[in-house]
């Protein structure tokens, strides 16, 4: 009857490196903090979108997902993110450098 009062052996958890477990840490941080989450707010809310693209865009989309073993809504996802962050100026800036070559097109005094 020994056997009744045996305690199973627990395996002892084995710790993560202090310097991968910081890093990993840092990096879950940076994926929240990208996705908009902050301390206590909790996950933000997702609305859905539908687009049409051009076909050479969705073959390129395509291509990064096999490449990237990522989903198409995560790639989507972060190219408008990058954009939001950095390239909105850059494209209003082509937009009205388009506006002011064509006014000076339709003035006679483009070059």
């Amino acid at each position: 009857m020994a056997g009744l009062h045996e305690e199973k052996h627990k395996p002892d958890k084995k710790q993560l490196p202090e310097p991968l477990s910081r890093c990993l840490l840092q990096l879950f941080k940076f994926f929240l903090r990208a996705c908009g989450i902050r301390r206590g707010v909790g996950w933000c809310a997702m609305k859905t979108i539908a687009l049409e693209l051009p076909d050479p865009l969705a073959d390129a989309l395509e291509r990064a997902v096999k490449e990237s073993g990522c989903a198409a809504q995560e790639l989507a996802r972060e190219a408008l993110r990058n954009f939001l962050l950095h390239g909105q100026f850059a494209l209003q800036e082509q937009h009205q450098l388009e506006d002011v070559a064509t006014a000076l097109r339709e003035a006679g005094l483009a070059v």
